[in-house]
This record gives C-alpha cells, structure tokens and sequence, in this order.
C-alpha cells in the first residue's frame, strides 16, 4: 500500500508523538523539502495548547496533557479501526474487503 508524502509525515510525527519526544533534527533529515514551516507551525500550537515544550532547542517535549490526549487518540484507534478489522478476521481470515 502506497501512502502521500504528507501522510507519511502525519504517521511519522504521530508515533514520535506516541513516544513522548519529537526529535526536531530527524524529522529535517528525512523531510527536508518541507521543512520548517509544516513542522514548526504544528509545534507551535501544540505548545500554545499546553500540550508540550521544546527543550533544548532540538525536540518537542509532550505535557501530561499532552501525553493524555495523544494516548486517547490511539486508544480512539484502536477501538474503532484495529478492533473492526480483528472482529472481522476472526470470521473470515483473509477477507477481500473491510468497510471502516
């Protein structure tokens, strides 16, 4: 399965999210054509939400908030689209199509 460039960025940044950190200078190495700008604006509101810090000038650090929010979304995930799919590779193991 092919994914957008600016999907890969979203899956990206969301698993570093995930880990708590955001290492600033591995998201310019592997997007460099579209770095700063996308980059910085999203931490930015992430930081005017509470929902981290930078620290050190080279990563993003989340809040408890932050980490809060960011483990609701996975568990929101998880719920609605990793659990639809078990359910129903549990009756038909290699099914054709699944409708999220």
């Amino acid at each position: 399965m092919q994914v957008s460039h600016r999907l890969e960025k979203l899956f990206w940044l969301y698993w570093r999210l995930y880990e708590i950190e955001v290492p600033k200078r591995e998201y310019q190495e592997l997007f460099k054509a579209d770095f700063p700008w996308d980059f910085e604006l999203l931490l930015r509101l992430l930081e005017l939400l509470g929902f981290g810090r930078k620290e050190f000038g080279d990563r993003f650090v989340l809040s408890s908030r932050g980490a809060h929010w960011i483990h609701l979304l996975q568990n929101q995930y998880a719920l609605n689209y990793v659990n639809t799919i078990w359910s129903i590779c549990q009756v038909i193991p290699w099914p054709n199509k699944v409708r999220l």
